[in-house]
């Protein structure tokens, strides 16, 4: 694989996780939100 493509892919995969990590905390948001 060239650099290139292995940065892409990097930066990718990053915004993967970052993406997940958002829907974590939505859903630890809302689970906070259900519990009084």
């Amino acid at each position: 694989m060239s650099q290139g493509q292995k940065k892409v892919r990097q930066r990718h995969e990053k915004k993967e996780n970052e993406e997940k990590s958002k829907e974590k905390a939505n859903n630890d948001n809302s689970e906070k939100v259900v519990e009084p």
